[in-house]
């Protein structure tokens, strides 16, 4: 009677394991699916402005370039006066300089310094000539200019958005996985049960 006692309840306590581990496995993976549908996006921040004293800032918590999800490159671009050719075409120059590990703060102390805006000046990263056929009057009003972005990222402030889009993949995938792990736990639950029998039967044989 006590070797039957015992092993009902070497049993249950199996049955309380399996339980339990089940319970452990499946919580743990839907945890895992519902920290993974969130998507981590910092605060981007664009920057624009020019020579006439135009301003605009942007802030936003994704990328401003939607295609690869990547930053972009800070710009300043110098663009000369139109001028009118002998053939009846317009031509101006065009010049790009680098600052893409400049912040705005740099930017805005050398434009606000007449020898540091002059000597950066100076120094372009690539020179072109722009050529149309025809130019608004504003466009001839307005003489020479340049225009400014920049680019920045605040890792401090953040926000995380539902995707909607990768939700559904992961629910179907967590879908998939919990059935496997239960039905795993189960067949070696199984497997320990028969193993249990033989070295039973192989002790009763003796």
């Amino acid at each position: 009677m006590k070797a039957i006692r015992k092993l009902k309840n070497k049993k249950l306590n199996s049955k309380k394991i399996m339980g339990l581990a089940s319970l452990i496995l499946i919580g743990g993976i839907v945890s895992s699916c519902d920290s993974v549908m969130l998507n981590r996006e910092y605060e981007y921040d664009r920057i624009e402005f020019n020579s006439y004293g135009e301003f605009k800032e942007t802030r936003q918590f994704k990328s401003f370039d939607s295609n690869s999800n990547k930053d972009l490159s800070n710009n300043f671009t110098y663009y000369g006066a139109w001028e009118l050719r002998d053939d009846g075409r317009y031509q101006r120059e065009v010049k790009e300089y680098d600052i893409s590990n400049m912040s705005y703060e740099e930017v805005y102390n050398i434009i606000n310094s007449d020898k540091e805006l002059y000597d950066f000046l100076k120094k372009p990263e690539k020179t072109f000539s722009e050529i149309t056929d025809i130019i608004s009057k504003d466009e001839d009003l307005r003489g020479s200019y340049y225009d400014v972005t920049i680019y920045s990222i605040n890792r401090d402030r953040y926000a995380d958005i539902d995707d909607t889009e990768r939700n559904i993949w992961v629910l179907i995938g967590c879908g998939a996985i919990i059935p496997l792990g239960v039905g795993a736990l189960i067949g070696w639950n199984r497997y320990n049960e028969m193993l249990n029998e033989e070295n039973k039967k192989l002790t009763l044989k003796k």
